[in-house]
């Protein structure tokens, strides 16, 4: 994995048409240089996390999104399973979708993407960090 990409809080609701705005906070700013991050990047963040999990200082939180064609004997659960970074979740591409829409991956409204969130863990202070498997990494992190 050479570089991941790393979401900034959102302090604004997501609109219809896209995200309304990028609001970098002060604590998230400090831990990475731009919106691609490095493996040394992310390990130092990492290791700069509060101690608690119930703490409410922002924290760095990684999101494996590997995701796999329907007809590969891989599957995103499995590769983070085997392949995780440490203390990362598993961000479900066939999951966390717009369930009305006719295609598949379409991003929910803002609503039902933020009960994804919290069901993560992730708090709108966090600062998320998005990879993908090492083989397919262009799909969560293109550049």
């Amino acid at each position: 994995m050479a570089a991941v990409l790393a979401l900034r809080p959102l302090r604004a609701g997501i609109p219809r048409i896209g995200i309304k705005s990028f609001r970098v906070y002060g604590a998230i700013r400090r831990n990475f240089s731009s919106y691609l991050v490095s493996p040394k990047e992310l390990h130092e963040a990492l290791a700069k996390n509060p101690p608690s999990p119930i703490s409410p200082e922002p924290r760095v939180v990684p999101l494996c999104a590997s995701w796999f064609l329907p007809n590969d004997e891989r599957s995103g659960i499995q590769t983070f399973r085997e392949q995780r970074i440490p203390k990362a979740r598993f961000f479900d591409l066939d999951k966390v979708i717009d369930k009305r829409s006719p295609y598949p991956h379409m991003l929910p409204d803002a609503k039902g993407f933020a009960a994804a969130m919290s069901e993560l863990g992730v708090r709108k202070e966090d600062a998320v960090v998005v990879y993908d498997s090492k083989e397919l990494g262009i799909f969560s992190a293109p550049a």
